[in-house]
């Protein structure tokens, strides 16, 4: 229960990847949780929306919270599953109008990057076809600067664009994350070589997302729900 404070709360919302969820935040520091792996990863056509329905109301239930206590609301707007990306966006566009709400647009890619740690980061999104939905950033202690935009490409081509960074990767080397690192089989030679985050970092948690929202929102960095748009970068199939 919060008591009668007026708070700054956060809602994060992520179904991007196949792990999906949801968070409630105290500004940067997390209350709850909650996330699984999406229907549509186990074949399963189950809307998005359905789940993040159900798991705001419990989480506003649970804890007492009251919508005037929450400031902003926090949702990946891709790249990852179209199916995801469509639906979180919708979700939160809903809740953004009724509530009168602003939003923090967060980049899967920026949010794995985050939470990774400190460090020269490339995270990774399985893009299919062969390909990784991928960029660069660079983590210092609370800050977090895109050196290469979210791209998505081979991972040949994701080797050849890197090495182009040839003396800046001599003193600081780069380190890999995401999801698609779990199948270590299915990766180049290189790319299994390389460094790489802790485990525990490669799934995107919705957390994450919440505390980025809570840094763009002290940096007024923010948008409403008309304009809130997906990231893709290739046509949905």
């Amino acid at each position: 229960m919060l008591g009668t404070v007026d708070p700054v709360l956060v809602l994060s919302f992520h179904t991007a990847t196949p792990r999906a969820g949801l968070a409630l935040l105290y500004r940067d520091i997390v209350l709850e949780e909650s996330y699984w792996l999406a229907g549509e990863a186990q074949g399963i056509k189950v809307p998005y929306a359905n789940r993040l329905a159900v798991e705001t109301e419990r989480m506003i239930q649970i804890h007492q919270v009251s919508w005037d206590h929450v400031s902003v609301l926090g949702v990946t707007m891709g790249p990852g599953s179209f199916t995801g990306i469509r639906s979180a966006l919708s979700f939160v566009k809903g809740l953004a109008f009724a509530r009168n709400l602003p939003v923090a647009a967060i980049g899967t890619l920026e949010g794995l990057a985050w939470q990774a740690g400190n460090g020269l980061i490339c995270p990774l999104v399985d893009a299919r076809r062969g390909e990784f939905y991928w960029g660069l950033y660079q983590v210092d202690d609370g800050t977090l600067t895109e050196i290469i935009a979210p791209r998505v490409s081979t991972a040949e081509i994701l080797h050849i664009e890197l090495s182009a960074y040839g003396s800046m990767l001599d003193k600081f080397p780069i380190v890999f994350s995401g999801e698609p690192l779990y199948e270590a089989a299915k990766l180049p030679e290189w790319l299994r070589d390389t460094h790489k985050t802790p485990p525990s970092t490669w799934t995107l948690r919705p957390s994450a997302v919440g505390q980025l929202a809570w840094l763009k929102y002290r940096m007024g960095q923010l948008t409403t729900a008309a304009q809130l748009l997906p990231v893709y970068l290739r046509a949905p199939i």
